[in-house]
């Protein structure tokens, strides 16, 4: 993801409208959007009443965890990325990685949509020659989430592997919900 992040930040000539901040945010937001990720859902978290779940209120549950894991993670003192940015920075620098990483969850990806829809709207009819400035909150976020999925665009052997391990967790999931006997929240299950 990060990889793809960085490919796009460059292809879409972002680093025009973001400073060296916000880039390097959006970077650290892709490298560690599914970091501790248990291979389940939010849906699957919160049906099971997970601790998790009740930690974050049944919303965004796995991106507000992977937040939280990558602030861990900085404030490392063997890390020390952040230790040269002062506090201002550091907290406009939180602010950033975290809107980023909350924008990938699938659950308010239609929001995010929604929201490109409005502000690319043309005004007065035709879109020839219309541009317009999209907010650099939403820009950040719909790069981070379009990288999430750029696996799809690789060369089909390097793509077909993502999907065979998205399905190969998809299925644990959902023999596990049938062990459990609740519902399927991602309809599938592998046939044993």
């Amino acid at each position: 993801v990060l990889q793809s992040c960085f490919a796009l930040v460059h292809m879409t000539r972002a680093l025009e409208n973001f400073d060296t901040l916000e880039t390097f945010s959006l970077l650290v937001a892709a490298l560690c959007h599914d970091l501790g990720h248990p291979g389940v859902t939010n849906e699957f978290l919160v049906s099971t009443s997970s601790a998790l779940s009740h930690v974050f209120n049944d919303r965004s549950v796995l991106e507000n965890m992977h937040c939280v894991r990558t602030f861990e993670l900085l404030s490392h003192p063997d890390i020390g990325i952040t230790q040269c940015l002062d506090a201002q920075d550091y907290l406009r620098m939180r602010k950033l990685i975290i809107e980023c990483i909350l924008a990938t969850d699938l659950d308010l990806q239609d929001r995010y949509l929604a929201t490109l829809d409005a502000a690319v709207e043309p005004t007065g009819g035709s879109t020839k020659d219309t541009h317009k400035e999209i907010d650099p909150t939403l820009h950040r976020s719909l790069l981070l989430m379009l990288s999430d999925s750029f696996y799809l665009c690789r060369k089909f052997d390097v793509a077909d592997k993502w999907v065979q391990l998205t399905e190969k967790e998809a299925m644990q999931q959902g023999d596990t919900e049938s062990t459990l006997g609740i519902a399927a929240t991602v309809g599938v299950e592998s046939t044993r």
